[in-house]
């Protein structure tokens, strides 16, 4: 792109943006979008079923720091399952813990597993998978979060499509996650975990009054009620967690200034008929 020789790049390293903002000035943009990542919590291992467990994980990730350090492209804090930009859907509040001191947090964390019966002297081990277009220092960070809490995991990366592969197959213990929307509507993000969604339901995680109210949604012909009734359903998630949000993902794209007709939006959708250049 600096070299005229092309005018968008969809993706770029993340770790550059800070040297990128200041030699293409105008070229970073970063909107968001509806994709959003996660971890995912394998209900098969018997110390993740274990509600205090996945909460103390929970709180103990430095979603913030992630997101301003690491990975300061845009991305935000993410304590739900569903990205912000739905129309007319209320994202339920983040849990009340959200705004705490991080040092609290991590107190609350530990205190929550010495409960399971784990401590820094004697954690729980298990392994945190990731794919390999993940950006390594973020897996690195949430495995020292953990470990000041009584979480001890070893990271173990794979090929993006063969990590995802294991995750259909459960074959992972704790594992990084992500999804993009297919369409701007939460249903897309929430039926993830239904108990019928099969492969896709990556956690294996099941609630019947979960389902229950996914299946009320897709059958409520009024749409506010319908929005409402899936609000419900994402608040049943957050209580739960069988997965541990991270962050909302943004655009990470490079485009020259001189193009017209290149517009953010939720999907992160440019069709090229549309672009050209001033």
């Amino acid at each position: 792109v600096a070299a005229g020789e092309l005018d968008t790049m969809t993706s770029f390293d993340p770790k550059r943006a800070p040297f990128l903002r200041k030699s293409l000035p105008g070229y970073i943009n970063p909107q968001p979008v509806l994709w959003i990542t996660y971890i995912s919590f394998n209900s098969q291992i018997p110390a993740l079923q274990d509600r205090r467990v996945r909460l103390a994980a929970n709180m103990a990730i430095d979603r913030e720091f992630i997101t301003t350090k690491l990975s300061d492209i845009g991305q935000r804090p993410l304590y739900g399952f569903t990205a912000d930009g739905l129309d007319g859907y209320a994202n339920p509040p983040p849990p009340a813990w959200a705004d705490w001191p991080f040092e609290r947090r991590i107190a609350a964390a530990a205190a929550l597993m010495r409960q399971a019966g784990y401590t820094s002297a004697r954690p729980l081990k298990l392994e945190l998978s990731y794919y390999a277009s993940l950006n390594r220092s973020i897996a690195a960070a949430v495995k020292a979060d953990w470990r000041r809490i009584g979480l001890d995991v070893d990271l173990s990366s794979a090929e993006t499509q063969i990590h995802f592969q294991n995750l259909v197959a459960k074959d992972f213990e704790i594992a990084f996650d992500g999804w993009t929307a297919d369409f701007a509507d939460p249903i897309t993000f929430l039926k993830l975990l239904r108990s019928s969604a099969g492969p896709q339901n990556h956690s294996g995680y099941v609630n019947q009054r979960y389902d229950a109210l996914i299946a009320r949604a897709e059958h409520e012909p009024d749409a506010k009620r319908r929005l409402m009734l899936l609000s419900r359903a994402e608040r049943i998630i957050m209580k739960d967690l069988p997965i541990a949000p991270i962050y909302a993902n943004a655009s990470g794209q490079i485009v020259d200034p001189a193009l017209t007709g290149f517009h953010s939006n939720p999907l992160d959708v440019h069709p090229k008929e549309f672009v050209c250049r001033r």
